[in-house]
């Protein structure tokens, strides 16, 4: 059997470590597996694999996007290349993850794997593919999706469009191509995203629940000098890790906590860059990143508490990968969020409510991590990434 797996990163970043994952336990299994992928975020791969663009036709790609709101509609060329690889793999099946991004045409995509009939699962891991332009709308309150996107209120926010808004376009031209395929198969991953493609036009699809998988034997109790590094000491330690700590991330509510906090607490922020350590005031360590898997495990190991102020996840992959490590965590009640915390692995605070975050803190801390950590570790194996790849390998034959 052929498995072909497409997506925008090949074994870098979240999605493109899952795709990875998912193509190794294939092949261990006797599936003939190939991985497409686009041309920036790229780290060495064990799978056959294939690039769809380059990063010139990117660049075109991303210009386009751009200025004519067409995220998804350039690298023509490079996508009927692409076809051509299909036709000589002849995949059984077709697994989608990421297709935003400035690589690929989906609409070239689609119509040719509707005209061969090739089964395809798609996993959602935000929401770009039931909109005309956004990947989130939450923090906008926008429901255009359900029915129609006229006007975007986010038109500058990723993927940006700085000249045209065309949503309505994209919207009508999302709905035809992909309510038209004949053999797909949606999955989600957390329920709250589930609930999100009911409401869409995808809801004339199965849509399954596979949530993201951790590395549970590097995410584990990991001995480090983080508290020695950065001078903590005997302080509370409460951690967040991100790419990046934009408005949606709740940059602006880390600063509001740090002015409330006793100084017996300590924030870490673990993945800023340049601007949000502009924003961040100085009493707020800023790290820039983690070298890897070992020494963010070291990070969640120390910290007495994890803390996500996110308003938009549709998972929440450093909360599992914190409770891994036996660390609590606190979350807003908001997205796929809540679903990840029980009382015995943290807690779930109002949208906003810094006091109650702050609350929640003293609270988690008051009681101590050593309270919490069992019931994280046992927690987040149930979450253990091969039995959400195996998932995706029992439903390849389900879709077969």
């Amino acid at each position: 059997m052929k498995l072909l797996l497409i997506n925008v990163a090949l074994n870098c970043g979240s999605t493109g470590k899952i795709v990875e994952g998912i193509g190794g336990l294939a092949l261990s299994q006797g599936w003939d597996v190939y991985v497409a992928h686009g041309a920036r975020y790229v780290n060495k791969s064990g799978l056959h694999n294939y690039q769809i663009s380059n990063k010139a036709g990117e660049v075109l790609h991303y210009i386009e996007s751009t200025l004519f709101d067409a995220q998804g509609r350039g690298s023509r060329c490079a996508t009927k290349r692409f076809l051509k690889v299909i036709d000589e793999i002849k995949p059984d099946v077709v697994h989608i993850h990421n297709i935003h991004g400035c690589f690929l045409n989906y609409p070239i995509l689609f119509r040719f794997l509707r005209e061969k009939d090739i089964p395809v699962v798609w996993t959602l891991h935000d929401c770009w593919s039931m909109t005309g332009h956004c990947a989130h709308f939450l923090r906008t309150n926008c429901e255009q999706w359900k029915k129609q996107c006229v006007r975007c209120p986010q038109k500058h926010d990723f993927p940006s469009s700085y000249l045209l808004d065309r949503c309505k376009y994209n919207y009508t031209l999302k709905k035809q191509l992909f309510t038209e395929m004949k053999k797909m198969r949606i999955t989600t991953v957390s329920s709250w995203l589930k609930g999100v493609a009911e409401q869409s036009y995808l809801r004339k699809f199965p849509v399954d629940v596979v949530p993201n998988g951790v590395d549970t034997k590097r995410f584990v109790y990991t001995e480090g000098d983080v508290r020695e590094r950065y001078g903590i000491g005997d302080k509370k330690l409460v951690l967040a890790v991100a790419s990046g700590f934009e408005e949606r991330k709740g940059i602006h509510d880390f600063v509001k906590l740090s002015k409330v906090l006793s100084k017996e607490y300590q924030l870490l922020l673990v993945g800023t860059n340049d601007s949000d350590k502009k924003t961040l005031p100085d009493s707020v360590i800023a790290v820039s990143r983690a070298n890897g898997a070992s020494e963010l495990a070291a990070f969640y190991s120390a910290a007495d508490v994890l803390l996500s102020l996110s308003y938009e996840e549709t998972f929440g992959l450093t909360i599992v990968e914190a409770m891994a490590c036996g660390t609590p965590a606190i979350v807003y009640d908001n997205t796929a969020q809540p679903e990840l915390i029980t009382p015995e692995t943290g807690s779930v605070v109002a949208n906003g409510d810094v006091e109650g975050v702050k609350k929640a803190i003293e609270e988690v801390c008051a009681k101590g991590k050593a309270y919490y950590s069992e019931a994280c570790r046992e927690h987040a194996l149930h979450y253990d990434e091969k039995k959400s790849y195996q998932k995706y390998l029992d439903l390849y034959v389900q879709v077969l």
